[in-house]
């Protein structure tokens, strides 16, 4: 019999920054992350050659995006959220699914503020930083 695990799809998430739960718009959270690998040769002449492989370490960072409605709750949070990250403070983020959790230290969010004034407007939030495994 398949486990929880194995056929629970990911796609309810709580989201929590420094602790506290962030209501998120279903659907607008997207996770990218891990450094992407190189891999190429080296020659030291004629048909001698060897094959070398690293890791981008400029792209150790995770990029999480997310959304959250115009509401003068999440107006508030989110504008803190800018301004510490702009002062050089971090946040601590959790991604919690019913099976699974992901955790991230020194987040900082890297977009500006920007509000849509409209019945199913929302402000993006756009941030950066370690996964912790």
């Amino acid at each position: 019999m398949a486990t929880l695990e194995q056929t629970r799809v990911l796609a309810t998430p709580t989201v929590m920054i420094n602790g506290r739960i962030i209501k998120i718009v279903p659907g607008t959270l997207n996770e990218e992350g891990g450094g992407e690998g190189k891999v190429r040769t080296v020659s030291a002449g004629g048909h001698a050659f060897e094959i070398v492989h690293g890791v981008d370490a400029k792209q150790f960072m995770t990029s999480i995006k997310f959304e959250v409605a115009n509401t003068a709750e999440m107006q508030d949070f989110v504008a803190q959220f800018h301004a510490d990250s702009s002062d050089g403070i971090s946040a601590t983020l959790l991604i919690v699914n019913d099976t699974k959790q992901r955790a991230f230290s020194e987040v900082y969010m890297t977009n500006k503020f920007m509000a849509k004034y409209e019945a199913e407007g929302n402000i993006q939030v756009e941030c950066m930083g370690k996964f912790v495994p």
